[in-house]
């Protein structure tokens, strides 16, 4: 019995420090004095912010990398290291020329997860965003959760005629730890096509066993990099 009341602790703890972190969460990133373009990444920090993560490879074709900065707020000094605070996260793309300028190509203030936005999967420890570059396709990568933990996969390509980063594909799992079920989506906005598969974990084969698949279709209009709120997104 006491065991089952210390889990409910530890659970509602674990939740109301999520619930803080969602309603703290504010994206104070300015960025209408960063200049647009300069010779040094630290040119488009405003007071306050650093850099996480520095990310390389081409986006736009030109053979040469370019940049992938990930953002976050610079703690307070007096921050409790054991149970930080919570800390917005900016993801900007900076292209960069063959006499090493960089450019400010876009700025999405509401794509990466803050730092206690994981919920209670991660406690009090710092929850991820992660970032990169392949094949000329920008992807994000993150999760969070309970009892269930939702896994997200954002990919984006540069669309030269508009000058924007555009959604092409996007994946999501929801895996129940408890019952060993998991339901994964996955959408590309390239073909239109949405797959969305169920999975059983069986203890005698030690796998996920698939138990449905359907395809349905979804909408191919353009979304791009600046306008997506990861807490909001609806992949139909």
């Amino acid at each position: 019995m006491l065991t089952r009341i210390f889990t409910l602790c530890l659970l509602m703890t674990a939740c109301a420090a999520f619930a803080s972190a969602q309603e703290e969460r504010a994206v104070s990133f300015d960025d209408s004095a960063l200049p647009r373009t300069a010779t040094a990444v630290e040119k488009f920090l405003p007071s306050g912010w650093a850099v996480e993560a520095r990310i390389s490879g081409d986006l736009n074709n030109d053979s040469v990398p370019d940049t992938a900065l990930k953002l976050i707020e610079k703690p307070a000094p007096d921050a409790d290291k054991d149970n930080p605070a919570s800390r917005t996260r900016v993801l900007m793309i900076l292209f960069v020329n063959r006499q090493g300028i960089f450019e400010r190509a876009a700025t999405a203030k509401n794509l990466l997860q803050c730092t206690r936005c994981g919920g209670a999967f991660y406690g009090v420890m710092e929850a991820p965003a992660d970032v990169a570059i392949a094949k000329g396709v920008l992807i994000v990568k993150q999760d969070g959760g309970s009892r269930n933990v939702t896994e997200t996969t954002y990919r984006f390509r540069y669309n030269p005629g508009v000058k924007k980063f555009a959604l092409i594909g996007y994946d999501i799992t929801d895996r129940d730890r408890a019952t060993g079920e998991t339901t994964s989506a996955s959408a590309n906005y390239v073909t239109g096509v949405k797959i969305t598969e169920t999975f059983q974990y069986s203890k005698k084969l030690d796998k996920d066993v698939k138990k449905a698949s359907r395809q349905t279709r979804v909408a191919k209009s353009p979304q791009y990099l600046e306008e997506i709120n990861y807490e909001t997104f609806d992949n139909d």
